[in-house]
C-alpha cells in the first residue's frame, strides 16, 4: 500500500484474489493465485525525468499481487534456444509473492521507458519495499513495444518482452525492437519474446 500512496493511487477498500487456472511448465499446480478485477491499488502516476533533465510521467493502471512462477533457465552459457534440447525448471521461486505494476501506455522512447523504470527503482529504495537488485530477480520488467514510423498515423502491433533483468538490456532491447525489427508497416502478428532468447 505504500507504493500506492507513493505514487498518488487510489486505495480501494477492499480487494480479493483470485485463482488463475492453465497449464503451463512455469506453474506446477496449473493454477495461479493473482488479482484480476479488484487489485491492492488502481490508477496512480509515475513522475520521471529524463537525462536532459525533461521531465516526464507514466500513469499506473494498478498495483497488483500475485504469485511469482518458477525460473526457466536455457541452456548453458550463451547458447540460444534455437541450438537447445532441453528446458531447465528452477522452482525455488514459485509461489513466492509478487507485485506488479501495470503501466498506462504513456512512454514513446527507450530513454523514457528507462526514465520510468529508475523511478520506480528509487522509490522502492526509499520506501524499504524492495532491494530491487535487478540481476538477482527481485525486479524484473516486460515491456510491449510497439512501432510507429515516421509520419505513420498508427502503431503497429506490439510486441512483448518479458523477463528483462537489466536497464542496459531494456534500453537494448526496447530500442533493437523498435528500430532494426521493422522494416515495413505491414502488420505483425503479436510476438512475445523472452529476454533471455533474444
Amino acid at each position: 500500500m505504500r507504493r500506492g500512496f507513493a505514487f498518488d493511487a487510489e486505495i480501494p477498500a477492499f480487494s480479493k484474489f483470485d485463482r488463475k487456472n492453465y497449464f503451463y511448465p512455469d506453474m506446477p499446480k496449473d493454477y495461479q493465485i493473482s488479482q484480476f478485477d479488484m487489485p491492492l491499488t488502481q490508477g496512480g502516476v509515475v513522475h520521471y525525468w529524463l537525462p536532459d533533465g525533461t521531465k516526464k510521467s507514466c500513469r499506473l493502471t494498478r498495483i497488483h499481487l500475485e504469485e511469482d512462477t518458477v525460473s526457466r533457465p536455457r541452456g548453458f552459457g550463451r547458447r540460444p534456444i534455437a541450438g537447445s534440447s532441453y528446458s531447465l525448471v528452477d522452482f525455488n521461486r514459485a509461489g513466492v509473492p509478487l507485485m506488479e505494476c501495470v503501466g498506462e501506455p504513456d512512454i514513446r522512447s527507450a530513454d523514457e521507458a528507462v526514465g520510468y523504470l529508475e523511478a520506480l527503482k528509487r522509490t522502492f529504495v526509499e520506501l524499504g519495499v524492495s532491494d530491487v537488485k535487478m540481476e538477482e530477480g527481485s525486479l524484473r520488467c516486460d515491456a510491449n513495444v510497439s512501432v510507429r514510423l515516421f509520419g505513420a498515423p498508427e502503431y503497429g502491433t506490439k510486441a512483448e518482452i518479458k523477463n528483462m533483468n537489466s536497464s542496459a538490456a531494456f534500453t537494448m532491447r526496447s530500442r533493437a525492437r523498435s528500430t532494426g525489427k521493422s522494416p515495413s508497416s505491414r502488420a505483425r502478428p503479436r510476438d512475445p519474446r523472452d529476454a533471455r532468447l533474444g
